[in-house]
């Protein structure tokens, strides 16, 4: 049975899947191998950045279904170790001994917290509890049975020692990640983007069939082709309209005018210079 290992002072507490209770106060949860995978990889690329895009394909075919994290980190130029962990079983299994979510700081890795210590001849197998070690082999932390080992030391002793990593987790900014569904959103967002693709261009078409046709119009007409001169062809021809309706105003006043009796006016002639009526 195994009530849990924390550090004297509180802060770090050790989980494994045979941990019966959890703190009532704020811990940082430094996480048995029993809940992660992990795996070391040489990629051709320079940043965690871009090692990220691999993280599906490294655990491919190994990971049990079910909606899985992600997380990279630099081990030198070229080589990346990989985590792979369920955050969803993660956070059901502290629940069901008691904890809450809110009393999680961050999340650890053994792997990243003890495998230094791992490495020293004194300590090269930790207990975690009466039938599991901790140790290292291939520069992974991996399980032993514990009655495979003569001599171990326990974690309550390790853990007031340890500094650790950078290398933590926020539960509540960590994406859980499920294959499946991540597919379908991808396929959906593939279809809609294609949508808007095709609209875009059915209208960049139709914009360019009505640009067309509004310069064969203006070839027709043997109108100008700038908004500048068009629109003082459009002043001009209002100018000229309004001096037409003007004269016809005049000749129709003119036309209202008495002459003497029988007289009768003949012609009406104008002239830029000077308007005659004849009778």
């Amino acid at each position: 049975m195994t009530f849990g290992f924390s550090s004297s002072s509180g802060d770090n507490f050790f989980l494994d899947k045979k941990t019966q209770e959890f703190p009532t106060h704020s811990v940082n949860l430094i996480l048995s191998p029993s809940f992660y995978w992990t795996r070391l990889q040489e990629l051709p690329v320079h940043t965690v950045y871009g090692a990220r895009e691999y993280s599906a394909s490294i655990f491919e075919g190994l990971l049990p279904q079910g909606k899985w994290t992600y997380f990279v980190q630099k081990e030198q130029s070229g080589l990346y170790r990989f985590f792979a962990f369920c955050q969803d079983d993660i956070l059901n299994f502290v629940e069901t001994i008691g904890g809450d979510k809110e009393n999680i700081k961050s999340l650890y890795f053994a792997q990243n917290e003890f495998g230094d210590v791992l490495e020293d001849d004194e300590s090269r197998f930790i207990s975690i509890n009466s039938q599991n070690c901790i140790t290292k082999a291939n520069n992974t932390v991996v399980l032993v049975p514990q009655n495979m080992i003569s001599n171990s030391v326990d974690i309550k002793d390790i853990l007031d020692n340890i500094k650790l990593s950078n290398n933590d987790i926020k539960i509540d900014t960590q994406i859980s990640i499920n294959t499946d569904i991540f597919m379908v959103l991808v396929a959906i967002g593939f279809i809609f983007s294609l949508g808007f693709i095709v609209n875009i261009i059915d209208h960049n078409i139709k914009i360019s069939n009505l640009e067309n046709k509004t310069k064969q119009r203006i070839k027709t007409l043997e109108l100008p082709e700038t908004s500048f001169e068009l629109e003082a062809l459009e002043k001009q021809s209002y100018a000229d309209t309004q001096n037409q309706i003007n004269i016809r105003k005049n000749i129709k006043q003119i036309s209202s005018i008495k002459v003497a009796q029988y007289g009768k006016i003949k012609k009406i002639v104008i002239t830029k210079e000077k308007l005659s009526i004849y009778d």
